[in-house]
Formats: C-alpha cells, sequence, structure tokens
C-alpha cells in the first residue's frame, strides 16, 4: 500500500484520481483496504493497489485487486497474490486500453478457502458526469467473482453486464404509498413484459405495461394520484410466466 499512496498520480499516463492538486484525501477512497473473517481464524485482506511504478517518473503505470490469507487470526500471513493481474497499454496522447480496477469490496463473511469479491473499473472512453473529477464520473463495469485460495491465487470473473438468471417480481416499495411507487422486476429473456392492476375483487383496473423489453433489472413507477384508496393487486406476465403482488393506495 505504501507504493500506492506515494505514487505520483498527478501528470501520470494514466488518468488521476483527483479532482485537483490538493485533493488527496478524497483520492484515497479508491483504495480502501477490505477485511473479512472466515471459520477457524482465517482472515482475508484485500486491496486495489498500484500494481506498476515507472522508476524514473514515480508515475503509476496499472492498478490491480491484490489478496492476502491469514490462518492463524493475523498472527502470520500467507504471500499476498495479484489476483487480476491485468495488463495496461497506454497509447499516443493518453490511455488506449483500461484495466484500472478500483472499488474494490469483499463479502462480509468468508470461508475458510474462499471469499467473494467485487471491483469496478471506470471506462474512461465513456464520460457520464462532465467535466469528470474522479473514477467515479465514468461509466463503471463492475466484476464479481470468488476468491480461492488454492496455492497460485485465482479470482473467477463473471459477465460484467450481470443479467439476472430468474425473472422476479419485488414488493413495490413504499408500501403502502400515497401517490407514488416503485415496482422492480428482473427478466432474464427478453420478451413482451405485461403488467397489470387489479383491484380487492379482481376486476382490472389497467394495464400499466405492454411492451418488449430486454433482459436485465427495471423498474416501473406507479402514479396512484387518479385511483382511490384501497388494496390492488398488480400482476405481471413475462414469456408465459405470471406473477403477483399486492399494493395498497392509502391517502
Amino acid at each position: 500500500m505504501s507504493d500506492t499512496y506515494s505514487a505520483t498520480f498527478f501528470g501520470s499516463p494514466i488518468q488521476h484520481l483527483f479532482s485537483d492538486g490538493d485533493d488527496w484525501w478524497g483520492g484515497m477512497q479508491y483504495f480502501f483496504p477490505q477485511i473479512s473473517m472466515g471459520p477457524e481464524g482465517t482472515i482475508w485482506f484485500a486491496s486495489s493497489q498500484v500494481s506498476d511504478v515507472d522508476t524514473v517518473t514515480n508515475y503509476p503505470t496499472d492498478i490491480d485487486v491484490f489478496m492476502r490469507k491469514s490462518e492463524d487470526n493475523g498472527v502470520t500471513w500467507l504471500e499476498e497474490h495479484n489476483v487480476t493481474d491485468t495488463p495496461m497499454e497506454v497509447g499516443t496522447g493518453g490511455v488506449t486500453n483500461y484495466y484500472l480496477e478500483c472499488g474494490l469490496h469483499i463479502a462480509h463473511k468468508a470461508q475458510e478457502d474462499e471469499v467473494g469479491v467485487f471491483f469496478q473499473v471506470a471506462d474512461m472512453n465513456h464520460v457520464t458526469l462532465s467535466p469528470p473529477t474522479g473514477y467515479e464520473d465514468y461509466m463503471q463495469r463492475v466484476y464479481v467473482g470468488v476468491y480461492t485460495n488454492d496455492g497460485e491465487g485465482m479470482v473467477c470473473l463473471v459477465d460484467e453486464n450481470l443479467t439476472p438468471t430468474k425473472f422476479t417480481l419485488e414488493q413495490n416499495y413504499p408500501n403502502p404509498f400515497n401517490p407514488i411507487t416503485r415496482i422492480q422486476y428482473d427478466v432474464d429473456v427478453a420478451g413482451k413484459v405485461e403488467l397489470d392492476l387489479f383491484d380487492i375483487r379482481g376486476a382490472k383496473v389497467r394495464t400499466l405495461m405492454n411492451d418488449d423489453q430486454p433482459a436485465g433489472s427495471h423498474e416501473f413507477v406507479l402514479d396512484g394520484s387518479q385511483l382511490s384508496s384501497g388494496v390492488y393487486f398488480y400482476s405481471m406476465t413475462v414469456n408465459g410466466m405470471t406473477k403477483t403482488r399486492k399494493l395498497v393506495l392509502m391517502k
């Protein structure tokens, strides 16, 4: 971690982490270490760190995820592993390939031989807040996996899009509500999504949505300002499968 905190980010060939020359503490948020406890005296340590530094300029040239493990409550530690070890390519006029792993988190509870890991990588070709002052102002790609201490150090990453594996319909929130509530749902396969609202007697009040939707996580905002107070049911049908939940409008 000492190499990370002492590296000269200002003027480095990779995009720096700070909004201005005085924002040292703000940039440190990307490198907060993580600790998770496992059974039988197991402790996992993880952090995003500078993995390569130009020895002449002290400019950092890459950031990776590092992990290590203790099996005796921190008295001794196994060898540290660079578990992502991604390349960092710098091209003319700036970075052309970005693999800067930051925003690291590990599972609150761990097993003796494995722990859940996720981290983000800023895609600095896509600005989401202009002018950008840090990694969070770029589109983030989130990677999720499990680190297994097998003597060599491995991290298994799943698809960065994190596509849902099944159709789910969540309970609306807030509930009871007046007059706005939100309904979240996941679609595992693209297709027609129909959302209907029924009264307490089972009579259809209205069709809220009937659209083609891509696979992914979605949200529908229900405005009940034109409805009467009472108990209703919302029912969603996706690819022939239907799920129903109850909501309460209280004015």
